[in-house]
């Protein structure tokens, strides 16, 4: 796996939140060396959390940045993030390798 970057940000898409707000300021001032981790609230949609993750994965490409997904693989190999973030919950490393 290539190394990741040093400063990662996770979204925060809880109610009153802008999560692309905070996304484009912090890819202004880290550019490529940000990891941006889209994860959104359990009670979000598939559907949310992809519209979310697209134009994330748009803003990371325009600065060199990376962007995984949190808790659905589904999610980021339908949008082609480099790649997802598994907790103890969920599938096993090994398993989501695979995917």
């Amino acid at each position: 796996m290539p190394s990741l970057g040093r400063l990662h940000l996770i979204t925060d898409t809880r109610p009153g939140r802008d999560p692309l707000a905070v996304v484009r300021a912090a890819l202004t001032v880290a550019h490529a060396e940000l990891v941006v981790q889209v994860r959104v609230e359990d009670s979000a949609t598939d559907r949310e959390a992809y519209d979310l993750t697209r134009r994330v994965l748009a803003l990371c490409a325009l600065y060199g940045a990376t962007c995984l997904v949190n808790d659905r693989l589904h999610v980021a190999l339908a949008v082609g993030a480099a790649g997802g973030h598994v907790g103890a919950d969920d599938l096993p490393v090994a398993a989501a390798r695979r995917v």
